[in-house]
Protein backbone atom coordinates (compact mmCIF):
# COMPACT_ATOMS: atom_id res chain seq x y z
CA UNK A 1 0.00 0.00 0.00
CA UNK A 2 1.04 3.61 -0.27
CA UNK A 3 -0.31 7.13 0.07
CA UNK A 4 -0.60 9.76 -2.65
CA UNK A 5 -2.60 12.94 -2.05
CA UNK A 6 -3.44 15.76 -4.40
CA UNK A 7 -5.00 19.04 -3.35
CA UNK A 8 -5.91 21.97 -5.60
CA UNK A 9 -5.69 25.56 -4.45
CA UNK A 10 -7.31 27.61 -7.22
CA UNK A 11 -4.83 27.20 -10.13
CA UNK A 12 -2.12 25.54 -8.04
CA UNK A 13 -1.93 21.85 -7.13
CA UNK A 14 0.13 20.21 -4.42
CA UNK A 15 0.86 16.47 -4.62
CA UNK A 16 2.48 14.54 -1.76
CA UNK A 17 3.40 10.88 -1.36
CA UNK A 18 5.56 8.33 0.40
CA UNK A 19 8.11 6.01 -1.26
CA UNK A 20 7.41 2.64 0.37
CA UNK A 21 6.88 -0.39 -1.86
CA UNK A 22 5.17 -3.43 -0.32
CA UNK A 23 5.72 -7.00 -1.51
CA UNK A 24 2.78 -9.11 -0.33
CA UNK A 25 4.28 -12.35 -1.68
CA UNK A 26 7.58 -12.14 0.21
CA UNK A 27 6.33 -10.00 3.08
CA UNK A 28 9.27 -7.63 2.57
CA UNK A 29 8.77 -3.89 2.22
CA UNK A 30 11.15 -1.43 0.59
CA UNK A 31 10.77 1.85 2.44
CA UNK A 32 14.21 3.28 1.73
CA UNK A 33 14.70 3.94 -1.05
CA UNK A 34 11.39 2.47 -2.27
CA UNK A 35 10.14 4.16 -5.44
CA UNK A 36 9.04 7.62 -6.48
CA UNK A 37 5.20 7.64 -6.56
CA UNK A 38 4.76 11.13 -8.06
CA UNK A 39 6.02 11.16 -11.64
CA UNK A 40 5.93 14.37 -13.65
CA UNK A 41 5.74 13.78 -17.40
CA UNK A 42 5.84 17.37 -18.65
CA UNK A 43 5.75 20.91 -17.26
CA UNK A 44 1.93 20.59 -17.28
CA UNK A 45 1.21 16.91 -16.56
CA UNK A 46 1.98 14.80 -13.46
CA UNK A 47 0.82 11.35 -12.35
CA UNK A 48 0.76 9.75 -8.90
CA UNK A 49 0.09 6.05 -8.45
CA UNK A 50 -0.92 3.50 -5.85
CA UNK A 51 -1.02 -0.26 -6.28
CA UNK A 52 1.29 -2.60 -8.17
CA UNK A 53 4.40 -0.53 -8.83
CA UNK A 54 5.64 -2.39 -11.92
CA UNK A 55 2.25 -2.28 -13.61
CA UNK A 56 1.85 1.39 -12.75
CA UNK A 57 5.30 2.30 -14.12
CA UNK A 58 4.60 0.47 -17.39
CA UNK A 59 1.35 2.39 -17.83
CA UNK A 60 2.91 5.74 -16.90
CA UNK A 61 5.79 5.24 -19.33
CA UNK A 62 3.30 4.45 -22.08
CA UNK A 63 1.28 7.52 -21.09
CA UNK A 64 4.45 9.60 -21.32
CA UNK A 65 5.02 8.41 -24.89
CA UNK A 66 1.39 9.10 -25.80
CA UNK A 67 1.48 12.51 -24.13
CA UNK A 68 4.45 13.60 -26.24
CA UNK A 69 2.71 12.69 -29.50
CA UNK A 70 -1.06 12.76 -28.92
CA UNK A 71 -1.76 15.06 -25.96
CA UNK A 72 -3.40 15.04 -22.54
CA UNK A 73 -6.64 13.22 -23.27
CA UNK A 74 -4.99 10.23 -24.93
CA UNK A 75 -2.44 9.97 -22.12
CA UNK A 76 -5.25 9.97 -19.56
CA UNK A 77 -7.08 7.33 -21.60
CA UNK A 78 -4.00 5.11 -21.49
CA UNK A 79 -3.98 5.34 -17.69
CA UNK A 80 -7.71 4.63 -17.57
CA UNK A 81 -7.24 1.50 -19.69
CA UNK A 82 -4.50 0.26 -17.36
CA UNK A 83 -6.71 0.76 -14.31
CA UNK A 84 -9.52 -1.20 -16.03
CA UNK A 85 -7.34 -4.22 -16.79
CA UNK A 86 -8.34 -7.10 -14.49
CA UNK A 87 -4.71 -8.18 -14.38
CA UNK A 88 -3.70 -4.78 -13.01
CA UNK A 89 -4.18 -3.40 -9.51
CA UNK A 90 -3.42 0.31 -9.90
CA UNK A 91 -5.03 3.68 -9.22
CA UNK A 92 -3.79 6.99 -10.55
CA UNK A 93 -4.03 10.63 -9.57
CA UNK A 94 -3.46 13.12 -12.40
CA UNK A 95 -2.62 16.81 -12.02
CA UNK A 96 -2.56 18.84 -15.21
CA UNK A 97 -2.84 22.38 -16.54
CA UNK A 98 -4.68 23.00 -19.84
CA UNK A 99 -3.87 25.84 -18.86
CA UNK A 100 -6.57 25.71 -16.13
CA UNK A 101 -5.68 23.41 -13.24
CA UNK A 102 -7.31 19.97 -13.13
CA UNK A 103 -7.02 17.19 -10.56
CA UNK A 104 -8.56 13.82 -11.48
CA UNK A 105 -8.60 10.33 -10.01
CA UNK A 106 -8.44 7.25 -12.26
CA UNK A 107 -9.51 3.88 -10.88
CA UNK A 108 -11.24 0.68 -12.05
CA UNK A 109 -11.58 2.02 -15.57
CA UNK A 110 -13.17 5.26 -14.43
CA UNK A 111 -12.07 8.87 -14.63
CA UNK A 112 -13.41 11.30 -12.06
CA UNK A 113 -14.58 14.80 -12.81
CA UNK A 114 -12.39 17.71 -11.69
CA UNK A 115 -11.61 17.43 -7.97
CA UNK A 116 -10.46 19.79 -5.25
CA UNK A 117 -8.77 17.03 -3.26
CA UNK A 118 -8.24 13.29 -3.59
CA UNK A 119 -6.17 10.53 -2.01
CA UNK A 120 -5.29 7.06 -3.27
CA UNK A 121 -3.83 4.22 -1.26
CA UNK A 122 -3.78 4.15 2.54
CA UNK A 123 -5.45 7.38 3.64
CA UNK A 124 -5.00 7.09 7.43
CA UNK A 125 -2.61 10.05 7.47
CA UNK A 126 -5.09 12.45 5.85
CA UNK A 127 -6.83 13.44 9.10
CA UNK A 128 -3.45 14.10 10.74
CA UNK A 129 -2.49 16.39 7.87
CA UNK A 130 -5.77 18.26 8.18
CA UNK A 131 -5.09 18.82 11.89
CA UNK A 132 -1.76 20.47 11.06
CA UNK A 133 -2.81 22.36 7.95
CA UNK A 134 -3.11 26.12 8.50
CA UNK A 135 -5.09 27.79 5.74
CA UNK A 136 -3.83 31.27 4.86
CA UNK A 137 -6.34 32.12 2.13
CA UNK A 138 -3.60 32.53 -0.47
CA UNK A 139 -3.14 29.68 -3.00
CA UNK A 140 0.66 29.78 -2.93
CA UNK A 141 0.86 29.90 0.87
CA UNK A 142 -1.88 27.29 1.25
CA UNK A 143 -0.07 24.90 -1.07
CA UNK A 144 3.15 25.38 0.90
CA UNK A 145 1.37 24.94 4.24
CA UNK A 146 -0.31 21.75 3.04
CA UNK A 147 3.03 20.32 1.94
CA UNK A 148 4.62 21.18 5.29
CA UNK A 149 1.65 19.69 7.16
CA UNK A 150 2.17 16.44 5.26
CA UNK A 151 5.89 16.32 6.09
CA UNK A 152 5.19 17.01 9.78
CA UNK A 153 2.46 14.37 9.97
CA UNK A 154 4.64 11.90 8.08
CA UNK A 155 7.60 12.47 10.43
CA UNK A 156 5.57 12.32 13.65
CA UNK A 157 6.10 9.30 15.88
CA UNK A 158 2.79 9.89 17.66
CA UNK A 159 0.58 9.32 14.63
CA UNK A 160 0.41 6.02 12.72
CA UNK A 161 0.95 6.35 8.98
CA UNK A 162 -1.08 3.25 8.12
CA UNK A 163 0.00 -0.15 6.82
CA UNK A 164 2.49 -0.06 3.98
CA UNK A 165 3.22 3.67 4.24
CA UNK A 166 6.76 4.87 4.91
CA UNK A 167 10.11 5.81 3.43
CA UNK A 168 10.69 9.41 2.41
CA UNK A 169 8.00 12.10 2.20
CA UNK A 170 8.01 13.63 -1.29
CA UNK A 171 6.12 16.57 -2.77
CA UNK A 172 5.47 18.32 -6.07
CA UNK A 173 4.09 21.81 -6.65
CA UNK A 174 2.21 22.35 -9.92
CA UNK A 175 1.31 25.57 -11.67
CA UNK A 176 0.89 26.26 -15.39
CA UNK A 177 4.14 25.37 -17.24
CA UNK A 178 5.90 24.50 -13.98
CA UNK A 179 5.32 21.06 -12.41
CA UNK A 180 8.33 20.65 -10.16
CA UNK A 181 9.45 18.65 -7.10
CA UNK A 182 10.06 20.52 -3.88
CA UNK A 183 13.27 20.21 -1.89
CA UNK A 184 13.21 19.85 1.87
CA UNK A 185 15.19 18.56 4.83
CA UNK A 186 13.55 16.46 7.52
CA UNK A 187 14.56 14.39 10.53
CA UNK A 188 13.06 11.25 12.00
CA UNK A 189 13.57 10.84 15.74
CA UNK A 190 12.77 7.43 17.22
CA UNK A 191 14.54 7.81 20.56
CA UNK A 192 13.16 11.01 22.09
CA UNK A 193 14.80 12.43 25.20
CA UNK A 194 12.85 11.92 28.41
CA UNK A 195 13.32 14.99 30.62
CA UNK A 196 14.26 14.56 34.26
CA UNK A 197 13.32 17.47 36.49
CA UNK A 198 16.34 19.06 38.11
CA UNK A 199 18.81 17.25 35.88
CA UNK A 200 20.52 17.68 32.54
CA UNK A 201 20.43 14.99 29.86
CA UNK A 202 22.93 14.91 27.01
CA UNK A 203 22.65 13.09 23.72
CA UNK A 204 25.58 10.86 22.92
CA UNK A 205 27.46 12.45 19.99
CA UNK A 206 28.36 9.04 18.57
CA UNK A 207 24.72 8.01 18.56
CA UNK A 208 23.79 11.23 16.78
CA UNK A 209 26.36 10.50 14.09
CA UNK A 210 25.27 6.91 13.54
CA UNK A 211 21.52 7.50 13.54
CA UNK A 212 20.88 5.78 16.87
CA UNK A 213 18.70 8.71 17.97
CA UNK A 214 17.49 10.04 14.63
CA UNK A 215 18.38 10.40 11.00
CA UNK A 216 18.05 13.28 8.60
CA UNK A 217 17.34 13.21 4.90
CA UNK A 218 17.62 15.95 2.29
CA UNK A 219 15.74 16.07 -1.02
CA UNK A 220 17.66 17.50 -3.96
CA UNK A 221 15.79 18.78 -7.02
CA UNK A 222 16.63 20.06 -10.50
CA UNK A 223 15.78 23.48 -11.88
CA UNK A 224 13.98 22.28 -15.03
CA UNK A 225 10.25 21.61 -14.56
CA UNK A 226 8.42 18.59 -15.92
CA UNK A 227 11.30 16.11 -15.55
CA UNK A 228 10.92 13.12 -13.23
CA UNK A 229 14.28 13.28 -11.45
CA UNK A 230 14.71 13.60 -7.69
CA UNK A 231 17.65 13.01 -5.38
CA UNK A 232 17.60 12.05 -1.70
CA UNK A 233 20.65 11.97 0.53
CA UNK A 234 21.01 10.41 3.99
CA UNK A 235 24.25 11.83 5.30
CA UNK A 236 24.56 9.65 8.40
CA UNK A 237 24.39 6.55 6.21
CA UNK A 238 26.75 8.21 3.67
CA UNK A 239 24.42 7.21 0.88
CA UNK A 240 22.08 8.91 -1.54
CA UNK A 241 19.53 7.81 -4.13
CA UNK A 242 18.53 9.28 -7.48
CA UNK A 243 15.01 8.55 -8.67
CA UNK A 244 14.35 8.66 -12.43
CA UNK A 245 11.33 6.38 -12.92
CA UNK A 246 10.99 7.00 -16.66
CA UNK A 247 14.52 5.61 -17.06
CA UNK A 248 14.96 3.09 -14.25
CA UNK A 249 12.50 1.14 -12.09
CA UNK A 250 14.46 1.58 -8.88
CA UNK A 251 16.39 4.47 -7.39
CA UNK A 252 20.08 4.54 -8.28
CA UNK A 253 22.26 4.36 -5.12
CA UNK A 254 25.07 6.88 -4.70
CA UNK A 255 27.96 6.38 -2.28
CA UNK A 256 28.52 9.84 -0.81
CA UNK A 257 31.73 9.23 1.13
CA UNK A 258 34.44 6.68 0.39
CA UNK A 259 36.27 6.61 3.71
CA UNK A 260 35.17 5.60 7.20
CA UNK A 261 34.58 7.94 10.11
CA UNK A 262 32.21 10.73 11.00
CA UNK A 263 30.48 12.44 8.11
CA UNK A 264 30.16 15.83 9.80
CA UNK A 265 33.47 17.19 8.46
CA UNK A 266 32.64 16.17 4.88
CA UNK A 267 29.10 17.42 4.30
CA UNK A 268 30.08 19.87 1.55
CA UNK A 269 31.93 17.11 -0.28
CA UNK A 270 28.95 14.75 0.08
CA UNK A 271 26.48 17.35 -1.21
CA UNK A 272 28.73 17.90 -4.23
CA UNK A 273 28.84 14.16 -4.94
CA UNK A 274 25.07 13.99 -4.76
CA UNK A 275 24.65 16.98 -7.06
CA UNK A 276 26.93 15.37 -9.67
CA UNK A 277 24.85 12.18 -9.54
CA UNK A 278 21.59 14.11 -10.01
CA UNK A 279 23.07 16.14 -12.88
CA UNK A 280 24.34 12.94 -14.51
CA UNK A 281 20.85 11.48 -14.40
CA UNK A 282 19.47 14.67 -15.90
CA UNK A 283 21.88 14.35 -18.83
CA UNK A 284 20.83 10.74 -19.37
CA UNK A 285 17.16 11.72 -19.23
CA UNK A 286 17.57 14.54 -21.75
CA UNK A 287 19.53 12.29 -24.09
CA UNK A 288 16.92 9.51 -23.88
CA UNK A 289 13.95 11.80 -24.51
CA UNK A 290 15.51 14.35 -26.87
Amino acid sequence: MTIVIGKRFDQEICMVADTMISDEESGNDSAIPGRLKIITLSPNFTVGYAGHANQALDAIREAHTVLRSDGFDNAIERLRAASADQNHDVDFLVACHRPAAELRRIWEGRISGPLTESAIGQAAIVTKIDERFIQAGNPREDSKNFRLAFIRAFSSRRDPLGDGVGGFPTALHAVHDNHAYKAHSSSHNWKPIKPVWGGTIYEDENELLTGEWSFRHDLMTIQKPGLAILGVEVLQAKIGFVYAPLLEDDARPVKLLEHEGAYTQHQKEMHATMRRAVDQMLQEHEKRFA
